[in-house]
């Protein structure tokens, strides 16, 4: 890979011009979250009228992180360890780094919801802790990632109730130190990052973070959720570096259009809170993303990952925030350097 010199030195984000290398060497990891792929029977896509598809689009993207959803017990093979390894293999055969983020729980984990795996309920207070301690050194060693993320959106901690982090304080460190140390055992140079939805009340979450030895924090960034200041953003970044922690952003994403293409409920709409100077268009999208990556890489942050960016069907929330169309044609977002 080309050196771009004193080109890089200037923006890892501006090309400098067609006989450079675009994919050289940049400060910060650009990635995407693809858990649900596997579950698309057919993304078609075009680049300029050709036919393309999501692995080279991304490779052509510069995008070098692929993050990957696991469940403990998934009632489908959506988010299951098989269907995990396949995907990290595929992302690995490209050459992408794979971050594998493991939910404690048979379905989606956020603030509100951090159900226990169905097989551990029924356990003792000591079994749950062997089980959560197992599961971690098993699908560590079965997916081998670069890097973990141990919980997803773990405000209010996770594996419910003995991972409380308001109920039960010390169960909620005791079972994430236990499962700090699985992993570490597991794969010892692996960078372990623990996941933070926003960035209301971020401090403490950060001291505790570094307490129990954790590498870095990972943000989810939604402006309609968490609100819609740039600057706010760069600020709890700063937070968790205070802490000698890395960051990054583990999960962001915004709107080509206010439009549906399915019967699904989406996240985005017409009413939908956005950032000032970044309309629900295809430029609005890139800008933003562009934006995005900049103030990455003026806060130090290690990585930021945008979620879903071709979940275009199967009855996704999220087709007007991907990157490319209804129709399948590859949105201006792909350009950005």
């Amino acid at each position: 890979m080309k050196a771009l010199g004193i080109c890089a030195a200037v923006s890892f984000l501006v090309s400098c011009g067609p006989k450079l290398d675009p994919c050289a060497l940049r400060s910060v990891e650009v990635g995407v979250d693809l858990s649900s792929l596997p579950s698309l029977s057919n993304v078609l896509l075009t680049d300029d009228h050709e036919k393309t598809d999501v692995w080279t689009s991304l490779e052509d993207g510069c995008v070098g992180l692929v993050r990957i959803r696991l469940w403990h017990s998934p009632s489908s093979s959506s988010g299951s360890l098989a269907e995990v390894q396949v995907l990290a293999q595929q992302a690995k055969s490209r050459g992408m780094k794979v971050l594998l983020a493991l939910h404690a729980s048979d379905t989606w984990a956020d603030p509100a919801s951090q159900s226990m795996p169905q097989a551990w309920v029924a356990g003792s207070t000591s079994a749950q802790y062997d089980s959560l301690s197992s599961y971690v050194a098993r699908a560590v060693k079965a997916v081998d990632p670069d890097v973990l993320q141990l919980g997803n959106e773990t405000n209010n901690g996770w594996v419910w109730p003995l991972g409380h982090r308001w109920s039960n304080p010390s169960g909620w460190m005791a079972s994430m130190r236990a499962a700090i140390d699985a992993a570490r055992s597991a794969k010892p140079s692996m960078p372990i990052w623990l996941h933070y939805a926003g960035y209301r009340d971020l401090a403490p979450y950060a001291a505790q973070a570094k307490e129990l030895g954790a590498d870095g924090i990972g943000l989810s960034y939604y402006p309609w959720w968490h609100g819609t200041d740039l600057d706010s953003l760069g600020q709890a970044l700063d937070v968790i570096q205070a802490q000698g922690l890395g960051s990054a952003l583990f999960e962001y994403m915004y709107p080509w259009s206010s439009d549906w293409n399915d019967m699904t409920h989406n996240l985005v709409g017409s009413t939908t809170p956005l950032v000032s100077g970044y309309a629900a268009s295809p430029e609005g999208q890139a800008e933003f993303v562009r934006s995005i990556r900049v103030l990455a890489g003026n806060h130090g942050c290690w990585a930021t990952i945008y979620w879903e960016p071709f979940w275009l069907a199967g009855s996704s929330p999220v087709e007007n925030c991907a990157w490319a169309d209804f129709d399948g044609r590859l949105l201006p977002v792909n350009e950005v350097r």
